[in-house]
């Protein structure tokens, strides 16, 4: 089947994949060939790119032409999934779903597509936030940070956010944060002394390092902690520059609980995501966060 890219996805995840894998620790058996490393697979997510290959993400396209077996998918259908980084492709059809086409196609690169995937359901089923709680969120001006943001804010929680400049705190503030700063003018210490004296109920976490091991001294006690991303990290993952959290024991001594996620965990439940953030969308409730780009048919 052929499509037509109307656009990528650029994801800050997309980084991991410049690096190589970092090397596997050696065992008592050095001989052994197998590994339960998801890492030495190439269809992993996370997998490096390969030399002189075409960059691939997520994208939404347009189908071009399909081949007498391809079922279900007819020449102007809208489709979303992984492709190279081309302005046409040739895919299999069972790697591509099909997308309504009553929002713009970028809305499923976004909110309702990876960055959607990677925020409602991981926060609903492992932060559950509850009306009233506080909520922290580090690298809270991107695309999946500000919609934790104003999911917890729909859900009568209080929001805080910290971002690395002055102009996306103000952007933070009219998205309806509560309180949003710049971690280069006042650290995270300081902000949930001020805001959240009595300690955070969920801490949606995107840069790791020692963020990370800040919120584990601030957590309530039974607190939830939702690993999306360590951007903080990628460079020096698997390297001695890679920074060890220290305030572990934390977890245990709070009951708190850690959990991560993939994205793709939740790519069957697409029209699931479509039905409760498409209605927030249509109805101005849920903004998305973006940069166009249209002479290259990317969005962030």
């Amino acid at each position: 089947m052929h499509t037509c890219t109307h656009g990528w996805l650029q994801d800050p995840y997309l980084r991991i994949k410049l690096y190589p894998p970092p090397p596997s620790a050696k065992t008592d058996n050095d001989n052994d060939t197998t590994s339960n490393d998801a890492d030495d697979s190439s269809t992993d997510e996370f997998a490096p790119f390969k030399l002189d290959e075409p960059l691939s993400s997520m994208f939404v396209g347009e189908v071009v032409s399909t081949g007498s077996d391809v079922q279900g998918f007819s020449p102007g259908d809208r489709v979303n999934g992984v492709a190279p980084w081309a302005a046409f492709a040739a895919l299999q059809g069972n790697s591509l779903q099909k997308i309504p086409s009553d929002l713009p196609p970028s809305a499923y690169l976004n909110v309702l597509g990876l960055i959607g995937l990677s925020t409602y359901f991981p926060l609903v089923e492992i932060g559950q936030p509850k009306e009233g709680e506080t909520v922290f969120i580090s690298g809270a001006a991107g695309a999946v940070g500000s919609l934790v943001g104003q999911l917890c804010k729909a859900f009568g929680c209080t929001v805080i956010g910290s971002t690395g400049s002055d102009n996306k705190v103000e952007v933070l503030k009219e998205l309806g944060f509560d309180h949003a700063f710049n971690y280069k003018r006042k650290t995270v210490g300081e902000a949930l002394e001020e805001w959240a004296e009595g300690g955070v109920d969920v801490y949606w976490d995107n840069v790791g390092g020692e963020t990370l091991d800040t919120l584990l001294t601030k957590m309530k006690r039974n607190g939830r902690i939702v690993a999306c991303g360590s951007i903080s990290q990628y460079h020096v993952l698997g390297t001695e520059r890679a920074y060890g959290v220290k305030n572990y024991f934390k977890v245990v001594a709070g009951c708190l609980k850690w959990q991560g996620f993939l994205a793709t965990d939740y790519v069957e439940r697409a029209g699931e995501l479509f039905a409760k953030l498409g209605k927030l969308m249509e109805d101005g409730k849920v903004r998305s966060l973006r940069d166009e780009c249209f002479h290259n048919h990317m969005y962030m």
